[in-house]
Formats: C-alpha cells, structure tokens, sequence
C-alpha cells in the first residue's frame, strides 16, 4: 500500500462534538509532543477521494499492541471550516464524504512504530480493511519517527476515547484540562480544572484601559 511521508506538527484548535466522558492525553510513544496535533490534507490521500468518513480509522501498534487512535475529520468548503452544530451553521459540500479540503486531524501523541504489511491487515479484528494507508511522522527537533495507519473498512476499528468535546449552543470547548468560551470568536472565558473542579474564569478580571485624547 502506498505512504505519506513527512508530515509538519500544525499546532491548531480542532473540535469534535463528544458524547463520551473525556479522556486525558498520553503517555506519547516515539514521538512526544502531547500538545501537536497532526493536519493530514486529504488532497494527499487522492485514491480516498469521495471515502464515506464512516469507514475510515486510524491505528498505531505500541508496545506490541495494535490499537485505535482518536481522529477526527474537519469538512471543509476551501478553507473554511463545516460547523453544521456552530451558532452560524455551515455545511460541507458533501457532507460525510471525504473532500479534497478535508483535515483528517489526531494526536502526534498517539504514534507508534512501524507496523507490518500482515498486521495493519488484521487490524480490525475481523475483515481486512479494504484500502490502508501508512503515514509518517516525524519530529523536525530531533527527528523522531512515529507512525499511524489510516484505513478503509466496513466496520473500521474505533478508539472510544475523547479529548475534545465543543458546545455549539455556547461555542464552548472543553478538554480534561481547561475549558474555552467564546464570542463572535474571540475567548471571554477560560477556566481550568483542578481536582475534578472547574476552576474560576480567569480571562474575568482582565480589563484595558485607555487614555483618549479628542481632537477638535
């Protein structure tokens, strides 16, 4: 099967709406980086083109064990981002059908090593993925390797883990970590966990004050 190769760690927001609990993120395999995720462009994945987003999955063997990883896939029209949830509702040209302005998007944390032809096969646990796609990571600090393996089936394997959820209703995301509110998309809100907690929020008691000098 054929290789992507070289990708850059894109640090961005990227959100998902979640009905699961949230999961916190790591331990990281060869590549530790717990903050990065990885943009995949799907124009790089051209044979994947009109790919129903219900059977894609992403893999990666740790410690001898493969397993999903959480991934998402951000629709696109150009480059602007599809949020049929948001306050302003856009939609995806073709909704759930993998565009050439698509994101497949997971965690740089999640790599693994490098799998076998026999394994990535036998992923699922049942049928072979119809189509497998090897992708590359690698760290441009000090050239780190990791690996991922994006699928095709059926029934692709599906990791149940979470590590971001966003409210349309109150453009709020939140991670285990911190949450984030926001207005006509710029943050009034952000609060950290502690303890189980949701802390204060601390963008509250910022202020700016300004001198204005008017000029006749």
């Amino acid at each position: 099967m054929g290789r992507v190769y070289a990708l850059a760690l894109l640090i961005t927001v990227s959100a998902r709406v979640a009905a699961e609990p949230l999961t916190a993120l790591g331990p990281c395999g060869p590549v530790d980086r717990p903050y990065d995720p990885v943009e995949l462009p799907a124009a790089r994945l051209r044979d994947l083109k009109g790919t129903a987003v219900g059977r894609l999955g992403v893999v990666a063997l740790r410690q001898g064990r493969v397993r999903p990883i959480p991934f998402q896939v951000d629709q696109r029209n150009g480059r602007k981002l599809a949020l049929p949830e948001g306050p302003e509702p856009t939609r995806a040209e073709r909704a759930g059908m993998l565009g050439p302005d698509d994101l497949v998007v997971f965690m740089a944390c999640d790599a693994g090593e490098r799998m076998a032809s026999a394994d990535v096969e036998q992923s699922g646990g049942g049928k072979a993925p119809s189509l497998w796609r090897e992708i590359r990571l690698e760290d441009p600090l000090d050239h780190t390797a990791g690996f991922v393996y994006l699928v095709v089936a059926d029934a692709p394997p599906e990791s149940p883990a979470r590590y971001v959820a966003y409210d349309g209703r109150g453009d709020l995301v939140s991670t285990t970590r911190y949450r984030v509110g926001m207005v006509n998309a710029l943050p009034n809100y952000f609060a950290l966990f502690s303890d189980g907690a949701v802390g204060p929020n601390l963008l509250d008691g910022l202020r700016l004050r300004a001198d204005a000098t008017l000029l006749a």
